[in-house]
C-alpha cells in the first residue's frame, strides 16, 4: 500500500497560521466576557442580598474588564450611589453624637 503524501503551499500555511491565531484570539476575548460576567453575577448577588460592601469589589473587577457594558456600569454606579448615601448617614450620625456630647452654653 502506497502511503500518499500531501505537501501544503506557502499560502495554505499561511491561511492555518491565520486561523489559529484567530481564533486564539476569539477564545481570549470570550474568557474575558466571561470573567467579566462571572464577576457582575456575584456583585449582582451580593447587591439583591443587601451586602454592598461585598459586593464592590466584583462588581469594580467587572467594570475593569469591560467598560464599555451599560448594565455592569449601571449596577456598580447604583453599589456606589448606596454605599456612599451610607457613608454620608454614618457621618450624620456620628456628627450627631458629637453635638449630643457638647455641653450647653
Amino acid at each position: 500500500m502506497k502511503k500518499e503524501s500531501y505537501d501544503l503551499s506557502l499560502m495554505q500555511k499561511a491561511l492555518i497560521v491565520v486561523f489559529a491565531l484567530l481564533s486564539a484570539y476569539l477564545i481570549y476575548t470570550l474568557i474575558n466576557y466571561w470573567n467579566a460576567d462571572r464577576y457582575y453575577y456575584y456583585g449582582l448577588n451580593y447587591d439583591q442580598a443587601g451586602s454592598y460592601q461585598n459586593a464592590y469589589p466584583f462588581l469594580k473587577q467587572a467594570v475593569a474588564e469591560r467598560p464599555s457594558e451599560p448594565t455592569f456600569l449601571d449596577e456598580f454606579a447604583y453599589n456606589n450611589a448606596v454605599l456612599g448615601a451610607s457613608i454620608l448617614a454614618q457621618q450624620a450620625s456620628n456628627r450627631m453624637r458629637r453635638a449630643n456630647k457638647l455641653p450647653n452654653s
